[in-house]
């Protein structure tokens, strides 16, 4: 029976920590091909009829009107999904109707494009509503994949990587 010596053994043991760290980085990278493009789009300004169309979403959303505000802004997410405002104001709309999952799904798309949505010095800071959604969809007991969005809104407001 062959014997190992010590540098075989150290061998298999970094050959062990190099795939157990390829494994993870691939699991743990969920930020998908389309966010990064989003990154890329959104340098560029948004067409002026649909940032009115935020604009009167944002206004049906501070005035009360939340389902009416997600009737809006999904047409703008539909029309231009690399901006991340449509996708914040949606959670904040979907966290108004209750429907904490959608909420946390659209707060990870925004933080995936725009992460000063949870800087704290940033004037788009929204990371309290975003700890309330998020609280909320834990004690809905959450889906797999809203738990995956949920630890990457974690690290996010952490102060994290993306």
């Amino acid at each position: 029976m062959p014997r190992f010596d010590r540098f075989d053994l150290i061998t298999i043991i970094a050959i062990a920590a190099l795939v157990s760290a390829a494994i993870f980085i691939g699991v743990t990278d969920t930020t998908s091909s389309v966010a990064v493009a989003a990154k890329k789009a959104a340098a560029a300004p948004m067409d002026p009829g649909l940032s009115q169309k935020v604009e009167s979403a944002r206004l049906l959303l501070e005035s009360g009107q939340p389902r009416e505000a997600i009737d809006g802004l999904k047409a703008v997410e539909a029309a231009a999904p690399a901006y991340p405002e449509p996708h914040a104001l949606l959670g904040l709309s979907y966290s108004k109707t209750m429907d904490y999952t959608l909420a946390v799904r659209e707060f990870r798309l925004a933080l995936s494009i725009d992460p000063s949505y949870a800087d704290s010095k940033s004037p788009k800071f929204i990371g309290k509503r975003i700890k309330t959604a998020v609280k909320e969809a834990r004690r809905a007991g959450a889906s797999a994949a809203a738990l995956n969005d949920i630890q990457y809104i974690d690290r996010m407001l952490a102060g994290g990587c993306e």
